[in-house]
């Protein structure tokens, strides 16, 4: 089932997954949080392909 309607809303939110990982990531190395660092370089965008993978989501 499409949603053509939530198809700004879900690629927003990837964006955001992405935007977020990389500044979060950034951060965490700055900050020698090695552990945040690989946390967030492995959550995040596994989150942003998940939500990528709906239905409502066009390429």
């Amino acid at each position: 089932m499409m949603d053509p309607g939530g198809q700004g809303y879900q690629a927003g939110a990837v964006d955001l997954l992405r935007t977020t990982a990389l500044w979060s990531t950034s951060a965490a190395i700055l900050g020698r949080c090695w552990t945040t660092a690989a946390v967030q370089l492995s959550v995040l965008p596994l989150a942003a392909l998940w939500i990528a993978s709906f239905d409502t989501y066009y390429n």
